[in-house]
């Protein structure tokens, strides 16, 4: 958890001056290049990193059934929904019901994390900490490294995500134990 953490820090530091989509997603060439097959496993196992992470694993509600699934099916949607808007592929409209909207998807996703009853209460149903935001992008960052994926398209998916994650702010410093 710490060491994702402080790689999340350091990965907001370096793209903090940056433009929201500032930093280009990865291609089609280059979700090619690293394979469907291998981006699944990164966000699975992306995913199972942040659930053995105490300050992220209050963010999944499990008495939710569509919340208590693995991390290889967490880690499935949003790798599909990531590659439907990178390279058009179509999965993730078949793998969620009536073909739900990626971005529907996503707000109530993330509101849920914010309500989610295992949270402290004075986070409760509010926004999430600039600690969280930074481990979700170490964790992510670490997980691409710990799947062998070529350290230069960690980089730049990290990268690309970071200048987007601002609009699941604002983001709050708060006591990370707290979190």
């Amino acid at each position: 958890g710490n060491a994702a953490l402080g790689k999340g820090k350091a990965i907001t530091r370096k793209n903090r001056v940056k433009g929201f989509f500032s930093i280009a997603a990865p291609t089609p060439r280059e979700v090619n290049e690293i394979g469907k097959s291998t981006l699944l496993l990164w966000f699975a196992a992306f995913y199972g990193r942040m659930f053995k992470d105490p300050r992220m694993a209050v963010l999944f509600h499990t008495e939710i059934e569509e919340a208590n699934v693995s991390a290889a099916t967490h880690g499935k949607r949003l790798c599909l929904a990531l590659l439907s808007r990178w390279t058009g592929d179509r999965e993730y409209y078949s793998f969620t019901e009536n073909g739900a909207h990626i971005f529907q998807r996503l707000y109530v996703s993330h509101e849920r994390a914010k309500g989610c009853p295992m949270r402290s209460p004075d986070l409760r149903h509010g926004p999430f900490t600039k600690d969280q935001r930074d481990s979700w992008l170490g964790h992510l960052w670490y997980a691409g490294r710990e799947c062998g994926v070529p350290m230069k398209y960690v980089e730049k998916t990290t990268d690309h995500l970071c200048t987007f994650i601002g609009v699941y702010g604002p983001f709050v410093d708060t006591d990370p134990t707290k979190a």
